[in-house]
């Protein structure tokens, strides 16, 4: 499974003008991580590679929070000529931060959030 990164302003420039901090600018990455037993296991039954992962938790277009001590990080990725996003939740009130289960979905809209 090959991936593409997305360039969200040519996605959707009006879109992207809209967004506030959370989604546009530089986002802070995880650069020091663990891929949980878990997550191997879940990355290889959804077909996704850890380097997508990795390339996501070096540069994330969004991170929101989940709850206290988890955060899901979020891009767009192109992939057989369809936009997917890959969320990837991370509990970084650890160190290093430990990556939990990452999918894929095609319900952007449900997910990628113009504010924060």
């Amino acid at each position: 499974m090959s991936f593409e990164k997305v360039n969200t302003e040519k996605i959707n420039a009006a879109e992207k003008r809209k967004h506030s901090g959370m989604s546009v600018g530089k986002v802070e990455p995880v650069s020091d991580y663990v891929i949980t037993p878990h997550c191997s296991f879940e990355l290889k039954r959804r077909m996704i590679s850890e380097d997508v992962v990795r390339s996501v938790l070096r540069a994330p277009e969004q991170r929101l929070p989940v709850r206290t001590g988890r955060v899901v990080l979020q891009a767009k990725t192109k992939m057989a000529n369809k936009i997917y996003m890959i969320r990837i939740f991370v509990d970084v009130d650890r160190h290093p931060a430990e990556v939990v289960p990452a999918y894929l979905t095609s319900k952007i809209s449900k997910y990628w959030r113009n504010e924060p």
